[in-house]
Parts: C-alpha cells; structure tokens; sequence
C-alpha cells in the first residue's frame, strides 16, 4: 500500500527504536518512559475482571466514553485542579498520544505553526506535521513564561478587553446599579463589590440591559466593560496591599524611563529623586509632558514603562505594547486596573498597581456622580498591587 508524503517524510522514533534494540539485551534499565515498575494497582485489576465478567466490557463503548467514567473524571479535575467541567466537554481516550493527536488534527491547518517548549517528547513533533503544521521549538522557559504567550496575543491582535469578554463574558444580572459622572463611572454588583473606570467625559447609560449587546467599539461600553471587569475581578487575595509604585519598584536601574498617561504625583517623587522621567499624555497639558509626536521614539529604546490602565478602555494598549523593545518592563497603574492574570499574559507586564474599594461603600458612588475625581475617592479604597508570579 503505498504511504502518503506526510507520513513517509515522519523519521522513525529514536526511543522506540531503542527500545526494539534493547529486546536481545536481559535486564535493561528503560529511563526514556515514565514506565511504572510496580504494575496495576490490585483494586484496579479487580474491577477490570469484574467488568469483564458481567459482559460490560464487550462490544463497543461510546466514543466519548462511558458517563459515569466522565463524570468521575469532573469530580477529580474539580477536586485536584480547580477546573469547573462538564461531561460533555470531555473526551476519553485511550492515552495522552491519541488525545493529543486528535486535538492537534482538529484544530491545525495547514501551514499553522505550533510552540513547543524544548526539551519534548518527539512524538507531539511528528503530530504536528501529520497535520500538516509547522513546529516552533522554544528552548527557553523564560521566554515561554514571559514573552510566547503575550507574542501570540499581540499577534493576533486581541486586545485585553476581548480576550477578558471571551473568557468571563458579562452577565448584567450581577450588576445592582451603574454610575457616571464628568471623570468617572461605576459599576457595583449584587455582592457589594465596586469597579471604576476613567470617562474623560463619556457618561455611560446607568441601565445595566443597554448593555445585553455589547458593542467593543463604542467607546461608553468599554468604559463600562472595564468597570465591570474591575469589580468582577479585583476582589480577591492574590494581590498585596500597599501599592505604592516607588516605594516598591526601584526605578535606578533604569535608564529610559517612560510615562504614558500624567500621574503628577509619581513625577514629583522622580523630580525629588532626581531620576529621568519622560511623560505623555494627550488630554492634558502640564510642562513636564513631551510632544505626542516623539512618543514612538522615546518608547523604543525605554527599558521602563509607567503605562495608565486607561489605556485598556481607550483601545491604546496594544498600539503602544507592541512599540516596545524585548525586555522592557512594564507597569500598570491607576484606579481604572483589572487586577486579573490574563493581564500578564501581555509581554512584558510586570505588575499591576490598582484600588479596591470597601464592598458596598456608596461614598465612593456619591462621589463619582458629583463629579469627583482620584484625590476625592482614592482615600476611601485600598491601593493594592498584583506581581507577575513568572518573575518573582
């Protein structure tokens, strides 16, 4: 029968070949396979000889298999890995080589390229060009850690607020009320938490179902989404308190350091520190700031960015992400952050500095609906930051 290219074109396995050659030798220690030694537990035996015996094991079984084994499968990928699933979005398999290779073949197309970390199993190599892929072997775990994933993402494109909506939606029944003013707006839920969000003098609608369609390219339903996200998403205890930016991070060892967005008491305590600092912001006007049109320039060869969440509603974040250099720090800050992980998924993104609000506080509320700003309601949060766990 005559093999396709693909397949012709696949070397063979140099552990199964050396496993073949080890036959004629007696006593060989196998250290290529994670082969245990002790053979099936006895309990294990017992139920397959049972099954046998009461005719359950004969004829076919479901190709997604049996529900009782899924459901078996769910109650231990909740209890030993936190994972919320579902029977019917598990597949058993015989091993991990044909899950895999099934998952590979539905979701590459040709031509598609595929990270691996290095050193591999070479089998996941050759699954990849059965379908017709393209592997991309990746020898550093750093690299993998702090860069693929955030790469992938600015390759593709897809803006932090698209990739928070399609991993927690937005369910609007959370949502107890909604409130703007002229430089802020809010959204609390039911369970008392408070996310804000910077307007620059776009009120949004305080009625949760305008939002039942949520459109990513009006400006008023980013400013909502973002303070959605922030109280869905900030209210947990992964993050430490205390975030104040210099008193954590030493910026002396920096060299071109860069401000987008005027945080004009950060700029003081540089000026006092006699530290270099290069400051853009397009809505306001101050001396320290530098003209917009030299800020693709000065972002290039910064090693350190000061970056304004902000720039996560205003749909800015990628253009000037994308501007940077390898190994450039990054910072987020102010109230407007999501202080969620998927942030960090973004190069380089090292720690997010934000405020939590006490639950239910409507101070913070009042204060937002009259127009206040950061002086008036920051004192009533807790200024918190959140470290990415791959560099500490």
């Amino acid at each position: 029968m005559k093999q396709s290219d693909r397949v012709t074109r696949i070397p063979k396995s140099a552990i199964h070949e050396m496993t073949r050659s080890s036959k004629q030798y007696k006593d060989v220690a196998f250290l290529s396979w994670a082969k245990p030694t002790s053979g099936t537990p006895e309990h294990i035996n017992n139920a397959a000889i049972s099954a046998i015996k009461e005719g359950l094991a004969g004829g076919y079984s479901q190709s997604d298999g049996l529900p009782a084994l899924r459901e078996e499968i769910v109650k231990k990928l909740k209890r030993d890995s936190s994972i919320d699933a579902t029977i019917n979005k598990l597949l058993v398999t015989v091993g991990a080589i044909e899950g895999l290779a099934a998952a590979v073949l539905a979701t590459i197309d040709p031509g598609d390229e595929v990270i691996l970390p290095t050193p591999t199993y070479s089998t996941h190599i050759r699954q990849v060009e059965l379908a017709s892929g393209k592997t991309v072997l990746l020898t550093e775990w750093k690299n993998i850690l702090n860069k693929v994933s955030g790469k992938l993402i600015k390759d593709l494109n897809i803006e932090p607020l698209r990739l928070l909506f399609d991993k927690y939606g937005l369910d609007i029944s959370k949502i107890i009320s909604i409130t703007t003013g002229a430089r802020y707006s809010a959204v609390m839920l039911k369970n008392g938490a408070i996310g804000v969000c910077a307007n620059f003098g776009n009120r949004i609608e305080d009625n949760p179902g305008k939002y039942s369609k949520l459109d990513l390219k009006n400006i008023s339903h980013r400013i909502f989404l973002t303070a959605y996200f922030n109280a869905l998403l900030n209210y947990t205890d992964d993050y430490k308190k205390g975030g104040d930016i210099f008193d954590i991070i030493d910026f002396r060892k920096y060299k071109d350091i860069v401000m987008i967005g005027l945080f004009k008491p950060i700029v003081r305590k540089f000026e006092e520190e006699n530290i270099s600092l290069s400051v853009f912001d397009y809505l306001k006007n101050d001396s320290v700031l530098i003209s917009g049109s030299k800020k693709s320039d000065y972002l290039k060869k910064s090693d350190a960015v000061i970056l304004s969440s902000t720039t996560i509603f205003n749909n800015t974040f990628l253009e000037i992400i994308k501007s940077l250099k390898e190994q450039c720090d990054i910072f987020m800050l102010g109230p407007s952050s999501i202080m969620s992980r998927e942030i960090f998924d973004y190069w380089d993104i090292k720690i997010i500095f934000g405020t939590v609000f006490e639950k239910n506080d409507k101070r913070v509320l009042d204060i937002i609906k009259n127009g206040g700003g950061t002086k008036m309601f920051q004192p009533l949060g807790s200024k918190v930051y959140l470290e990415n766990v791959s560099d500490v």
